[in-house]
């Protein structure tokens, strides 16, 4: 509120951009921007369910995580962002095209909720390139995301993503892992590494009944 903090006519006003992640049954959003020619996230929202198939109910999932995010962001409500990035579920992409229902979702919420698509990434992959960018060395890992209904599961070898599984989510967890891994039958020797990315629930609790589980049996 200071005048002598404010910007001159000359100094390019700071651009902001969503993030909306769609996963099966959730959706949540982040406000980031290039600060110092780096992307910094500076808000994100609380997870927004969602009935993992109609137009409606992803538009109105979407629009509370958007709202939420830029109210952490500023809550004067007057920053007005309109460009952002879709992170999506790796089934809802096939030869780097968005499938056709979900492209058709995709363009009816932009259009209600006045948004610019500039692009869009896959969860896994996005999460393989920040690790390898983080860790300096290409990744081999398993990665296992937690949804309300299903699990992610995706094998990365040397940073390239041999495949991912959807597996309907039981009340034995362990048993649901060894499901989507069991389908990844023509590998030989699956890596020792499982990274969990979640939903909210206590991934802790995931963790230790993980390393419970007989893996070498």
């Amino acid at each position: 509120q200071l005048p002598f903090l404010k910007k001159s006519p000359n100094t390019p006003t700071r651009e902001y951009f969503f993030a909306l992640e769609i996963d099966h049954g959730l959706v949540k959003s982040a406000v980031w921007s290039v600060i110092n020619d780096k992307p910094q996230v500076l808000a994100v929202s609380s997870n927004q369910s969602w009935d993992d198939k109609t137009e409606d109910s992803l538009t109105t999932a979407a629009d509370a995580a958007l709202s939420d995010a830029t109210s952490h962001l500023d809550p004067t409500g007057k920053v007005d962002i309109h460009k952002v990035i879709f992170g999506l579920p790796a089934d809802w992409v096939g030869a780097d095209k968005i499938s056709s229902p979900q492209l058709h979702h995709l363009k009816a919420l932009s259009e209600k909720l006045d948004l610019r698509p500039v692009g869009f990434v896959v969860t896994p992959e996005a999460a393989t390139k920040y690790l390898q960018s983080t860790e300096g060395v290409p990744p081999t890992t398993i990665l296992i995301g937690f949804w309300p209904h299903t699990l992610e599961i995706t094998l990365v070898r040397l940073g390239k993503i041999d495949g991912t599984h959807l597996v309907q989510k039981s009340s034995h967890l362990a048993d649901d892992v060894v499901e989507g891994l069991s389908r990844f039958s023509d590998i030989d020797m699956l890596p020792s590494r499982m990274l969990l990315y979640d939903s909210g629930i206590d991934l802790e609790e995931v963790k230790q009944l993980l390393l419970a589980h007989p893996w070498q049996a």
